[in-house]
């Protein structure tokens, strides 16, 4: 069961009701570690992503990373990728709109992939590069693609404009 407070703001309570077996005996609980859990639980990505920028990056930088970059992942991305591989796209996106050049690439193996596997991130400015462009050269080097997963960046500008990079992460 639960109970929902609302007030006349934007903030909402709920108290959860979680119910017990009479018979049954309770494992002792670390209450600060729960403590914990919950905080982190009520997190949000973006929350987990100024934080990581500002361990990475030192307050001043990561701070002005995360009013850039902090709105800017879909939720696709948002569930696919760790607050960290961010981090690492962010320098990505921030190098290709900092140099002359429309594309950028990343290729890597995440610690989980197989040896067997690789990704290749392209960062493209301008529009989302299509496969008719990309699989012929991939084709050419001998890469075999199994998926591409395309995600819109964007970069928050000042005042109110904003530059977008195209990702697209390919699974080879």
């Amino acid at each position: 069961d639960f109970f929902l407070a609302l007030d006349e703001g934007r903030l909402a309570r709920i108290h959860y009701i979680i119910g017990t077996e009479p018979d049954r005996a309770l494992k002792e609980t670390d209450d600060l570690e729960l403590e914990s859990q919950l905080i982190d639980a009520a997190r949000t990505w973006s929350d987990k992503l100024c934080e990581e920028l500002v361990d990475t990056n030192g307050e001043e930088r990561g701070l002005a990373l995360h009013n850039r970059y902090g709105d800017g992942f879909p939720a696709l991305y948002q569930s696919r990728f760790h607050v960290d591989v961010a981090v690492s796209d962010i320098n990505d996106v921030e190098a290709l709109l900092a140099a002359r050049g429309d594309i950028r690439v990343n290729l890597h193996r995440p610690i989980e992939a197989p040896e067997t596997q690789v990704y290749l991130k392209v960062y493209h400015k301008g529009g989302p590069i299509t496969l008719a462009m990309v699989m012929p050269i991939l084709d050419n080097a001998g890469v075999m693609v199994d998926s591409e997963v395309p995600f819109e960046i964007t970069a928050r500008g000042p005042e109110g404009s904003s530059e977008t990079v195209f990702m697209h992460d390919f699974r080879m």
